[in-house]
């Protein structure tokens, strides 16, 4: 995480949005999917390439994690979301999906979008779902509207538009459209977007060097370009809270304040060079800004020389000279008199900008001065209470000079008497601070004296005195073996802290003295080493080692890598054992001792081949192609992708009847109304469901309306409606709804519910539920009345509110 960019989304950086999701659910992503999506933040100011590093569906998911704001929208409302990055994620993860086996495109794509992926409802349609339709061919990946049609088949609009003159004209034809930023034409909703969406698409077409000519010729600016820093000045002044404000204070404020800065930049760049600086200058003045790195602790150590820069005499301090003008103009500001240089630092702004002013003239006195005069500006504050209690303790033992009084004091503490140092200090407390103050005026003493001090003080615990007696090797296994619970450990795990650390040290200074050749013989027979697969010197040898595991047999590396623990290790040295072997036999030996999962099944001929390697895995069974797909721990993907493999090698006519046998699906036994009632009834929350009910639950419910409409699809035309309403309760609002005649019978329905009462449409669809279905069907209602009328009644149902944009100028 620590290499994760902060790219500006509004006030808040994709990083923030990236690491809170990522700490909501660590064990989801791995490291590389983290990577990848990093990557694509890092590339988001080129949309068109931002997604181009996504490998797997978990990248695309994150990203679609991170933005909350696309959160239950159709792909084709993301399609419109140029600002967010919403229509790259569409069009990358559509020609992702293309590029995925066919059995499974469909899976992928509603994976992505299962959830209220619906159509708008347009003219009166029902809505369709948003479902994967496309043919199985290869797309081009950059051609864009080939991929979009491709994958949702339909009417393209506004095909007939061939010049910029044509596409005026139909603006002109809805007069609300004319003089609107791109912004507030997508704020109107309706057709617009899709108006919006098709004039770009259209330009992306045409000569680059025309296309920003062309966007300005049908969208007018939010800032007709002002001449002269005057009129920018003029603009600016007519929102008293922009004057005085930094570029930055405008980004924070966002919306107008954000687009006017950016577009008086892009007119700056076109002034001469030369007069550039000024101009932002005198639009967005420079605030002093403090050079104090901030620190996350008040009281934490500070380095004042790396805050200091040199100022070269353009200070706005640099008129103070002497220590009583530095206080006169710190004491104009009474919130800074009696301020830490700490809790300076953390006011920031002009207090900010002051303690570094100060801290430069003071580095220009005299070395003498200097402490004095920071002491006198800013005061020195107990930084803790651990600090307080420290310097109590130092007052305390002050009257100590000579090892006597500190052995006195010592003995004061029964408890203390005859501790080693580290035994003193992990008693903590008390007798920590003792030791810490007694080293402390050890230091002030004669070098030549000090070790004797504190010899005097702690006696050392060394083990050398402990074990000078052990003479020979049998002597130091004697010794171990008194303590039953240091046999078979390793130097290692001896290292443990107290006597069993002081044994395995003064161990190996002894065995440092005998003859070389006896060294490893001595080492080996005290510590077992931990290289235990040392002996094995053939591949037999090898084998015969991992057969001692059954769970490892079968396991390929990254399998026994997953493992962990006595199998990562076995596979580490196993692999420095190969490096060491001929260059020509070692993908041999690999290959013999972890099995490339692929190749494994090259060996598989007929499906009864399949079904039977399948059925030596018991948690495959019954496992759809998606979830197969998902699954690489347990080897299921590189079956299922082997399997397709050799699908794709049969007549292409057979291949969906290969697939349905090896991964039938869960429901492929019900054949009649029947059986799927009686599947139905094993879940009794589902019974009594409506079909969006059952889809909203998600999960296995989702899975069975699927199935269910898919085997209805293959019955006879006439007798299809029927069977659905036998297996869900239909819920809809139509009949609800069906004694409403009126216009006014509809308004006193909608004002039956008081927070319905001037929602637009947009607000409506978002409230959901009965909000929703009310919706829907007044629009039914409002379609069977004269067409002159429609929008007068939609408008007097619905209001649309004037939007407040917050785009800038393009998309």
């Amino acid at each position: 995480m620590d290499g994760l960019v902060s790219v500006k989304d509004g006030n808040v950086t994709l990083f923030e949005k990236l690491r809170d999701v990522v700490a909501k659910c660590p064990e989801k992503y791995s490291e590389a999917t983290i990577g990848r999506v990093n990557a694509m933040i890092r590339l988001e100011h080129t949309p068109d390439r931002a997604y181009e590093l996504a490998k797997e569906f978990s990248d695309f998911e994150l990203f679609r994690e991170i933005h909350k704001e696309w959160a239950g929208k159709a792909p084709n409302r993301l399609e419109n979301d140029f600002t967010r990055g919403g229509s790259d994620f569409v069009f990358a993860y559509m020609a992702w999906v293309r590029r995925q086996d066919e059995g499974c495109r469909k899976e992928l794509w509603n994976r992505m979008f299962s959830k209220n992926a619906h159509w708008e409802t347009t003219n009166g349609r029902e809505s369709r779902t948003g479902e994967f339709t496309g043919k199985a061919i290869t797309p081009t990946a950059d051609d864009r509207e080939t991929l979009r049609r491709e994958m949702f088949p339909g009417k393209m609009k506004y095909t007939e538009l061939k010049t910029l003159e044509d596409w005026k004209a139909r603006r002109d034809e809805h007069p609300e459209w004319v003089g609107k930023t791109v912004g507030e034409m997508y704020n109107l909703g309706g057709k617009v977007p899709s108006f919006i969406t098709s004039f770009y698409l259209w330009v992306r077409k045409q000569p680059e060097d025309e296309r920003v000519m062309l966007k300005r010729a049908m969208f007018s600016r939010k800032y007709p370009q002002p001449k002269t820093i005057e009129d920018w000045k003029t603009e600016r002044d007519r929102h008293p809270e922009w004057v005085g404000k930094t570029t930055g204070e405008m980004d924070k404020m966002g919306g107008k304040a954000h687009s006017f800065r950016v577009i008086f930049y892009e007119w700056v760049r076109k002034q001469p060079e030369a007069e550039r600086k000024k101009l932002r200058r005198e639009m967005f003045p420079v605030k002093e800004i403090s050079t104090i790195p901030k620190k996350e602790k008040l009281n934490a150590p500070i380095n004042i020389s790396e805050w200091v820069k040199a100022d070269n005499g353009k200070s706005k301090y640099s008129g103070l000279k002497a220590i009583e003008d530095w206080k006169a103009e710190r004491d104009r500001h009474p919130e800074w008199v009696g301020k830490t240089v700490g809790e300076m630092q953390n006011l920031g702004g002009k207090a900010g900008g002051f303690v570094s002013g100060f801290y430069q003239w003071v580095n220009k006195q005299p070395e003498a001065e200097r402490k004095k005069l920071r002491g006198e500006m800013f005061p020195v504050k107990e930084r803790s209470t651990a600090r307080v209690k420290a310097d109590k303790r130092k007052s305390k033992y002050s009257g100590l000079n000579t090892i006597e009084d500190w052995k006195t004091e010592r003995d004061r503490h029964p408890e203390w008497v005859g501790k080693g140092c580290l035994e003193l200090q992990n008693l903590g407390g008390k007798a920590h601070s003792f030791r810490m103050i007694f080293y402390e005026w050890v230091r002030k003493q004669p070098e030549a004296e000090r070790k004797k001090l504190r010899r005097g003080m702690f006696p050392r615990k060394s083990s050398s005195t402990k074990y000078s007696g052990l003479k020979t090797f049998e002597d130091w296994k004697a010794e171990r073996d008194r303590h039953p619970e240091w046999v078979g450990k390793s130097a290692t795990k001896m290292k443990i802290g107290g006597n069993v650390k002081g044994f395995p040290e003064r161990y190996y200074h002894w065995v440092n003295k005998q003859p070389e050749a006896e060294r490893k013989k001595l080492r080996r027979g005290m510590f077992p080493t931990k290289f235990k697969y040392t002996e094995l010197k053939t591949i037999n040898e090898w084998v015969a080692e991992r057969n001692k595991h059954p769970e490892w047999v079968e396991k390929t590396v990254g399998e026994m890598r997953n493992l962990g623990g006595k199998a990562h290790s076995f596979r580490v040295i196993f692999y420095e054992w190969v490096r060491k072997q001929p260059e020509a036999e070692r993908k041999k030996l690999r290959r013999e001792m972890f099995p490339y999962k692929r190749i494994r099944y090259v060996s598989l001929k007929t499906l009864d081949d399949w079904k039977a390697e399948k059925n030596k895995h018991p948690e495959w069974v019954g496992k759809s192609a998606g979830e197969m797909q998902s699954d690489a721990e347990s080897g299921a993907r590189a079956f299922y992708q082997s399997f397709l493999k050799w699908v794709r090698k049969q007549p292409k006519e057979e291949w969906k009847r290969l697939r349905g046998n090896i991964f039938p699906t869960k429901y492929q036994s019900l054949k009649t109304i029947g059986d799927w009632k009686a599947e139905r009834d094993k879940h009794p929350e589902w019974v009594g469901k409506g079909c969006l009910e059952l889809q909203n639950l998600g999960g296995k419910a989702h899975s069975f309306r699927v199935r269910f409409y898919e085997w209805v699809r293959k019955q006879p035309e006439a007798e299809r409606k029927k069977l659905r309403r036998g297996m869900f309760p239909r819920k809809s609002s139509s009949t609800k709804y069906s004694e409403l005649k009126t216009f006014e019978d509809w308004k006193a329905e909608r004002d039956r519910h008081p927070e319905w009462v001037g929602k637009t449409v947009g607000e409506m669809q978002n409230l959901g539920g009965k909000a929703h279905s009310f919706l829907v069907m007044s629009y039914r209602w409002v379609n069977k009345q004269p067409e002159a009328d429609r929008k007068k009644l939609r408008r007097e149902m619905f209001p649309v509110k004037e939007n407040v944009t917050n785009f800038v100028e393009t998309p």
